[in-house]
């Protein structure tokens, strides 16, 4: 099935292409495979893949022009989405076609890298194809192994077809259905190293090559094992290798060990290795985990654009007061952690009490309220030690609190108030728990610190009370979140990696 842009479409009827009117294009539509293309629109959430095909820069480019020179990324993170699988049915009959005839092309680049986004029995033909292709790569090889005066530079000149980073990388999108495809580029790569040109240098450097597979951890091992077979003498090669001229070893050594330890004392005394230093690349490390990259901002804009916040509740009533009041916060889930439960539960009294305040009011009362008010029994989020780095930006029209804690009697719970444009970094813990709770003025409510509360509220706020999240386990060595939008139409909390879950 041919894909048509949204900038051809508008081209093709003249006007803005509008989603909610395919019927109408449909009607004015003569060309069969336009039709068709129409006609698949209409399939649920299409107008959602649509978007992100259009986004996504690569996957345009294969389906408008065949290939692509970008190596694969998921930059929008859509294969952590809950609606991937129906995406790769989605896209499967506009990505298979040119994907397939790269494939029979013998052209192993960066293209076939999008495998990944076929439906399974889809993807299993494509793997297929490049597994033969491979095979066929390997066959110059084999020829020249059984030819009896071999050369190491014979070996180099046509090992590099397929041995080298793009077919290792485009393997590295096989499914598992096809892990027998990669265990046969495997075996392929250790005959070679039974072949009389293959020498000790070319040995290990294919070894490298091969530990970069994703493969099961039984044949890593083994990689490795043989790895070490190779630097011991226990496995060897029947080409040693031949030096091209006589050199005076003894000689050689001496002076190479006086110029060593000559350089060694001018560097200890120009760069002091023993004092505390910050390498370049730590500071460019430190640098973008406090602040979004650029690259991370169009992450976030591709995000806003796709995946547009639901407000949890579908609140009509225009009275904030009368909502708070009729609400009450029972919907959310039972929390264990005593100081949390005192500070959601004050919070719930405080939106049934007959407690209204105007503007000047709350801007009074939340002078009371500095940077350093805790509720009671709470540590602040700044000083919390164990977990992972967290980054956590609020450039909503609100003010927030960020609650986090252990779910379980006796752990230290941790509260931060993040004002408008203003971030914090603090450690987060896998299986922690984060309340976000959106308003505006923090106030103390009566006596003591039970709980702080925002003078003015809103449906954000309802909706942000009863919503909490989970750290759950990942990979990822930091966390990066924003805070966005200026009602409940717009709010969301953004999640860079996907790490949070609701609770």
């Amino acid at each position: 099935m041919n894909y048509y842009s949204h900038a051809e479409l508008s081209r093709i009827f003249g006007e803005p292409f509008r989603f909610e009117e395919t019927d109408r294009f449909l009607l004015s539509a003569d060309d069969v495979a336009l039709r068709e293309f129409l006609v698949y629109l209409q399939r649920p959430n299409a107008v959602i893949f649509i978007g992100w095909i259009e986004q996504w820069r690569e996957v345009r480019e294969i389906l408008g022009e065949g290939s692509t020179s970008i190596r694969f990324s998921d930059k929008m993170k859509i294969q952590e989405h809950t609606l991937f699988p129906e995406f790769r049915d989605f896209i499967t009959p506009f990505l298979f076609s040119p994907l397939l005839k790269q494939a029979e092309s013998g052209r192993l680049d960066e293209t076939l890298e999008y495998i990944v986004l076929l439906e399974p029995d889809s993807r299993a033909i494509v793997e297929q194809v490049i597994h033969e292709k491979v095979e066929l790569l390997f066959t110059t090889i084999h020829q020249l192994e059984n030819q009896k005066h071999v050369t190491e530079d014979q070996l180099v000149g046509v090992i590099h077809d397929v041995v080298n980073e793009q077919v290792i990388g485009t393997l590295n999108s096989f499914s598992k259905r096809s892990y027998a495809h990669v265990i046969a580029y495997v075996e392929n790569c250790f005959r070679i190293l039974e072949s009389k040109g293959c020498t000790l240098r070319m040995a290990n450097w294919i070894v490298k090559q091969l530990q970069q597979l994703r493969l099961n951890p039984e044949h890593l091992t083994q990689l490795s094992n043989f790895q070490n077979d190779l630097k011991s003498g226990v496995f060897t090669v029947e080409n040693k290798g031949h030096r091209q001229s006589k050199i005076r070893l003894k000689p050689l050594l001496t002076t190479i060990g006086l110029l060593v330890f000559a350089g060694m004392v001018t560097w200890l005394i120009v760069f002091r290795p023993w004092s505390e230093q910050v390498t370049p690349q730590e500071k460019e490390t430190a640098s973008s985990f406090t602040e979004f990259t650029v690259e991370e901002r169009k992450h976030i804009d591709s995000l806003m654009k796709t995946i547009q916040p639901e407000p949890i509740l579908n609140l009509e009533v225009d009275d904030p007061y009368i909502e708070g009041r009729e609400l009450m916060v029972d919907a959310r889930k039972t929390i264990s952690n005593p100081a949390v439960h005192e500070f959601y539960k004050t919070w719930e009294e405080y939106l049934s009490s007959d407690t209204i305040r105007s503007e000047a009011v709350c801007k009074n009362e939340t002078k009371k309220i500095t940077t350093s008010s805790l509720p009671e029994g709470f540590a602040s989020l700044s000083d919390k030690k164990n977990g992972k780095p967290a980054f956590f930006r609020n450039e909503s029209g609100y003010t927030v609190q960020l609650v986090v804690f252990n779910n379980n009697p006796g752990n230290q719970p941790y509260y931060y108030e993040l004002k408008k444009d203003t971030q914090i970094e603090f450690n987060l813990a896998v299986g922690e728990h984060i309340g976000v709770i959106a308003g505006k003025y923090a106030v103390s409510y009566e006596e003591g610190m039970k709980s702080i509360v925002f003078c003015e509220f809103d449906n954000t706020t309802f909706s942000s009370l009863i919503t909490m999240y989970v750290l759950k386990p990942s990979n990822t060595f930091n966390y990066k979140f924003l805070i966005t939008g200026k009602d409940i139409y717009d709010y969301q909390l953004i999640d860079m990696y996907g790490v949070l879950e609701v609770y």
